[in-house]
Protein backbone atom coordinates (compact mmCIF):
# COMPACT_ATOMS: atom_id res chain seq x y z
CA UNK A 1 0.00 0.00 0.00
CA UNK A 2 1.17 3.40 -0.75
CA UNK A 3 1.93 5.73 1.73
CA UNK A 4 -0.09 8.88 1.74
CA UNK A 5 2.40 11.96 -0.02
CA UNK A 6 0.58 14.70 2.27
CA UNK A 7 0.72 12.50 5.54
CA UNK A 8 4.25 11.53 5.12
CA UNK A 9 5.42 14.96 4.02
CA UNK A 10 3.77 16.08 7.79
CA UNK A 11 5.88 13.49 9.20
CA UNK A 12 8.65 14.49 7.91
CA UNK A 13 8.19 18.25 8.88
CA UNK A 14 7.25 17.89 12.14
CA UNK A 15 3.91 18.64 11.56
CA UNK A 16 2.21 15.55 13.29
CA UNK A 17 3.52 15.68 16.95
CA UNK A 18 0.22 17.29 18.15
CA UNK A 19 -1.32 14.05 16.46
CA UNK A 20 1.01 11.71 18.57
CA UNK A 21 0.49 13.69 21.81
CA UNK A 22 -2.96 13.31 21.53
CA UNK A 23 -2.87 9.20 20.90
CA UNK A 24 -0.44 9.02 23.91
CA UNK A 25 -3.24 11.22 25.40
CA UNK A 26 -6.14 8.69 24.05
CA UNK A 27 -3.79 5.69 25.20
CA UNK A 28 -3.22 6.81 28.99
CA UNK A 29 -7.00 7.94 29.49
CA UNK A 30 -8.28 4.32 28.07
CA UNK A 31 -5.80 2.31 30.39
CA UNK A 32 -7.35 4.96 33.36
CA UNK A 33 -10.62 4.36 32.01
CA UNK A 34 -10.64 0.86 32.13
CA UNK A 35 -8.54 0.81 35.93
CA UNK A 36 -11.26 2.67 36.98
CA UNK A 37 -14.23 0.29 35.83
CA UNK A 38 -12.52 -2.67 37.30
CA UNK A 39 -11.62 -1.04 40.44
CA UNK A 40 -15.07 0.09 41.15
CA UNK A 41 -16.12 -3.81 40.46
CA UNK A 42 -13.49 -4.83 43.14
CA UNK A 43 -14.40 -2.44 45.90
CA UNK A 44 -17.59 -4.75 45.95
CA UNK A 45 -15.50 -8.07 46.04
CA UNK A 46 -15.75 -8.51 49.91
CA UNK A 47 -19.61 -8.18 50.30
CA UNK A 48 -19.65 -11.29 47.65
CA UNK A 49 -20.80 -14.55 49.63
CA UNK A 50 -17.70 -17.21 49.94
CA UNK A 51 -15.02 -14.55 49.71
CA UNK A 52 -13.75 -13.96 52.70
CA UNK A 53 -10.24 -11.87 53.34
CA UNK A 54 -7.99 -14.45 52.53
CA UNK A 55 -9.27 -15.06 48.93
CA UNK A 56 -9.66 -11.36 48.11
CA UNK A 57 -5.98 -10.81 49.14
CA UNK A 58 -5.06 -13.64 46.55
CA UNK A 59 -7.20 -11.99 44.15
CA UNK A 60 -5.89 -8.52 44.87
CA UNK A 61 -2.16 -9.97 44.73
CA UNK A 62 -3.05 -11.06 41.06
CA UNK A 63 -4.44 -8.05 39.96
CA UNK A 64 -2.49 -5.81 41.11
CA UNK A 65 -2.46 -2.94 43.45
CA UNK A 66 -3.37 -0.37 41.18
CA UNK A 67 -6.86 -1.61 40.96
CA UNK A 68 -7.41 -1.05 44.49
CA UNK A 69 -7.35 1.63 47.37
CA UNK A 70 -4.93 2.06 49.65
CA UNK A 71 -6.16 0.14 53.13
CA UNK A 72 -8.26 -2.17 51.52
Amino acid sequence: MRKNPVIQKAREEGKLEGYQLGLKHGETRGIQKTVDYVAERFEKLSEAPGIGPKTAAKIKAIFGPEYFKEGE
